[in-house]
């Protein structure tokens, strides 16, 4: 009766971890043999990782990528895609999301850029920090739509609070026929030339600057209390 009581009001401690593990020791008869201390450990790392796992989940669901089982440790480096794997494992340590620093990752259709993308954004989930994917019509689009019906302030309140913001402009299409010269140009290279391999180019201040947004984003950069806003975050952007 008072194990069954203890488990209730560990659950409604919202410690389910715990009671998890506490039911599991009962099961296992060497667990008894230990410490007590020895015991209570287990129990609290058990709790622990229920909760960072639970909180990994949390995010990753937040965050709404498109691969969201992307991860570095499967990146290809086959030598097409000229990926560099210490280039790789030198951001992945976050550094340049802490410093706000930005990164453009370009190259040809299928190479492999949103998966790459995704796996960075894994990746800050894992590293507890709060992330968002966008494809680039949608992301403007809902900005377009939230300006026109009053609620631009509350959609930017929650990219606000992302420490890493994904914008995947696979849908470039979409874009003025100026805007995509300028995107095709810059993944060839320089005009009339061949298309180029995938690459990744940390870069600094803000992305919307850049030529991709410029014309999709011109409500943005006509507010100078949004941009503020948007130097608050790193920007992963991903072009055709």
């Amino acid at each position: 009766m008072l194990y069954t009581q203890t488990l209730e009001k560990l659950r409604a401690l919202r410690l389910d971890g715990l009671a998890q593990a506490l039911e599991e020791q009962r099961r296992q008869s060497n667990v008894l043999q230990l410490e007590f201390e020895e015991r209570l450990a287990l129990l609290v790392e058990r709790q622990w990782s229920w909760k960072e796992n639970r909180a990994l989940a949390a995010r990753l669901k937040r965050a709404q990528l498109k691969f969201p089982n992307a991860c570095l440790e499967d990146i290809d480096y086959a030598a097409h895609r000229g990926l560099k794997r210490a280039q790789i494992e030198q951001m992945r340590a976050g550094e340049w999301i802490q410093h706000h620093r930005n990164c453009l990752i370009i190259g040809p259709t299928g190479i492999g850029k949103t998966y790459l993308g995704c796996a960075f954004g894994v990746q800050a989930c894992r590293d507890a920090l709060r992330t968002i994917y966008y494809s680039a019509p949608k992301l403007f689009r809902a900005l377009q739509l939230a300006q026109a019906d009053g609620s631009l302030t509350r959609l930017l309140k929650i990219i606000q609070k992302a420490r890493l913001l994904i914008i995947d402009s696979s849908g470039s299409q979409c874009l003025p026929a100026g805007t995509q010269r300028r995107i095709a140009a810059q993944n060839q290279g320089q005009p009339g030339g061949k298309e180029s391999r995938g690459r990744m180019k940390p870069c600094g201040g803000n992305p919307l600057r850049q030529p991709l947004s410029a014309a999709r984003a011109e409500l943005l950069t006509k507010d100078s209390a949004l941009r503020r806003k948007l130097e608050s975050f790193s920007v992963g952007v991903f072009c055709e």
